[in-house]
């Protein structure tokens, strides 16, 4: 869609595989495929990565209300239907971990001791830890990729200023030239006014000395034949 943000894309992306994942294990934990400490791992796992889906909800809605109104105004209802979404998936995991099943899973059967698995948590802490440094570099890859887009709409706002200035200086010599044009346009007019009235003033000396010398010849005429 037009106008949003690499980084807004970046998270819904996540957040769409996220929660894919997450309904599998949901599956797996309802359908009963999975049993004992295996049941309890995925279980939190599945915690882990409702957490993980909370907080990129989260970085979606901030970086939502950094787009643009239009922009924010079309993506609001799929925004919405992601946090439903997520709303259910809580329901569900709440409703799984509160079941017999995740009793009997993390306790134990009933009446019976309960039993610490050191491999297990030996595991589920080593899952935790990479789980952890795995999220550190996807924020630290989206910090990249938001410094990036940083500095593309820097270098785009002093390539448009440049531009900007280009124009207004050309405009400027168009100016100019326009001025240069309108007087010598009004020096023209000036001077083609000015030979106007000398070809006037010229016609009219013109036409006096022919009526002087008609008269003169009148003159001779009458003088010679009295």
């Amino acid at each position: 869609m037009d106008g949003v943000s690499e980084l807004y894309s970046d998270y819904e992306h996540d957040f769409t595989a996220l929660t894919v994942a997450l309904q599998a294990k949901l599956r797996d934990l309802s359908s009963g495929t999975v049993v004992g400490d295996q049941w309890k791992t995925v279980l939190r796992a599945a915690e882990r990565e409702l957490d993980e889906a909370d907080e990129l909800l989260a970085s979606m809605d901030n970086e939502l209300h950094a787009l643009a109104p239009p922009t924010r105004a079309k993506l609001q209802p799929e925004f919405r239907k992601y946090k439903a979404e997520l709303d259910r998936l809580h329901k569900e995991f709440k409703k799984l971990s509160s079941s017999p099943s995740a009793r009997e899973a993390l306790l134990g059967p009933a009446g019976a001791p309960a039993k610490f698995d050191n491999a297990t948590a030996a595991m589920d802490q080593r899952a935790r830890l990479l789980q952890g440094t795995d999220r550190l570099q996807q924020t630290g890859d989206r910090l990249t990729s938001a410094h990036r887009i940083a500095l593309e709409t820097e270098q785009t706002g002093i390539e448009t200023l440049q531009e900007l200035r280009r124009q207004r200086e050309q405009l400027e010599r168009a100016r100019h030239t326009l001025h240069n044009v309108d007087s010598n346009v009004d020096r023209a007019g000036q001077t083609l006014r000015t030979m106007a009235r000398r070809l006037a003033t010229n016609k009219l000396i013109t036409a006096a000395i022919v009526l002087m010398l008609v008269f003169l010849i009148i003159m001779v005429l009458v003088l010679k034949f009295r």
